[in-house]
């Protein structure tokens, strides 16, 4: 089953490991297709403040930031493609 995002609702506010108190918490994988590119973790220190409507509006983000950050890994790989014919002398017909 495919990571999906998760609401966390922490009432006493203590959170393991951590100096600073956290309420809620929303984790939402920044994936592509089926590839995890990575997570954005919102925090917040008051109890219900992040909703579903929360979720989704955050899904969708993280759609649009794996898109831009496959678009950033397809022009660097031009680019790094430009610079090499362009180093042999050689260009392109």
């Amino acid at each position: 089953m495919p990571p999906r995002s998760l609401i966390i609702h922490n009432p006493d506010g203590k959170a393991v490991g951590e100096e600073r108190a956290r309420s809620g918490e929303l984790a939402v994988p920044i994936k592509l297709r089926d590839q995890i590119l990575g997570i954005l973790d919102v925090q917040s220190n008051i109890t219900g403040a992040l909703t579903t409507e929360d979720q989704l509006l955050l899904e969708g983000l993280c759609g649009q930031i794996a898109i831009a950050m496959q678009s950033t890994q397809l022009l660097e790989e031009a680019n790094t493609f430009r610079q090499v014919i362009e180093s042999s002398g050689q260009g392109i017909c």
